[in-house]
C-alpha cells in the first residue's frame, strides 16, 4: 500500500521528515515544536517512513 491510509499529510522539507494523519489542531503543535524548536513530534510521524525514531 501506498501512503494514502496515512493523509493528511505534511511533509517538512529538505530534512524529508513525514508526519501523518494530521488534524487541524495538529498544525500549530508542528510548527512550534518542528518548526520553531527543531523537536519532532514523535505522536504525528510517520512510523512506515521513520520507523528507527520509534
Amino acid at each position: 500500500q501506498g501512503q494514502c491510509n496515512s493523509g493528511p499529510t505534511v511533509g517538512i522539507l529538505p530534512e524529508k521528515t513525514w508526519y501523518c494523519l494530521i488534524e487541524p489542531q495538529d498544525v500549530r503543535v508542528i510548527v512550534e515544536q518542528h518548526l520553531k524548536k527543531g523537536n519532532l513530534v514523535k505522536e504525528k510521524l510517520n512510523y512506515r517512513i521513520h520507523s528507527s525514531n520509534f
